[in-house]
């Protein structure tokens, strides 16, 4: 089994102040860890890792999602659906207020 140090695994924070902004940036550096030292495994496997990485709340998140038979196994439903979740979590209008 393959190691990998917790220094170089991503993780989610979902209490940001600006989701999208914050999902974006944990995406990059997923796309560069299966890219780089991940790149061995199957789409399966990655989405996996994902959902380690993605962490207790995340995995709340995913279980609310309807899938079809074999979209598990895809790993841009997961960045899908996770998107649309920051979308729908992200409120400009406060964001601007508490900045100002």
């Amino acid at each position: 089994m393959e190691k990998i140090s917790s220094l170089n695994a991503p993780s989610r924070e979902w209490s940001s102040q600006d989701l999208p902004n914050a999902w974006k940036s944990f995406r990059h550096h997923v796309e560069f860890m299966f890219g780089g030292s991940l790149l061995s495994k199957n789409e399966e496997q990655e989405c996996n890792y994902l959902m380690i990485w993605v962490g207790e709340k995340g995995r709340d998140i995913y279980q609310t999602w309807s899938l079809a038979e074999g979209e598990e196994k895809k790993l841009k439903t997961y960045y899908d659906h996770f998107e649309i979740y920051v979308k729908l979590k992200s409120n400009k209008v406060f964001v601007h207020y508490k900045f100002h």
